[in-house]
């Protein structure tokens, strides 16, 4: 754990909580761009967070992010999700 001091700080974001924003962020407008998901984020930790949890919601097939590029990736959730 000594390779991440001083990168995340003592009470890390947590990603649990970060995913739950994403999701409802999501609900409320439909599509995001992914930058946008970054905006407001008030530490690293929670930065590193907003990352994971986009990571985790893809991986879970919770989330499609599509565009060509960095600035024209959206974020939208996947209809007819099947848990498991």
């Amino acid at each position: 754990t000594g390779n991440f001091k001083g990168i995340v700080g003592k009470e890390p974001y947590p990603v649990g909580r970060k995913a739950g924003e994403v999701l409802r962020q999501l609900l409320l407008r439909g599509v995001e761009k992914l930058k946008n998901l970054f905006r407001g984020n008030r530490s690293r930790s929670e930065v590193v967070a907003t990352f994971l949890a986009v990571l985790e919601l893809c991986k879970a097939n919770r989330v499609e992010i599509s565009g060509d590029s960095a600035e024209t990736a959206e974020i939208t959730i996947v209809k007819g999700h099947k848990r498991g």
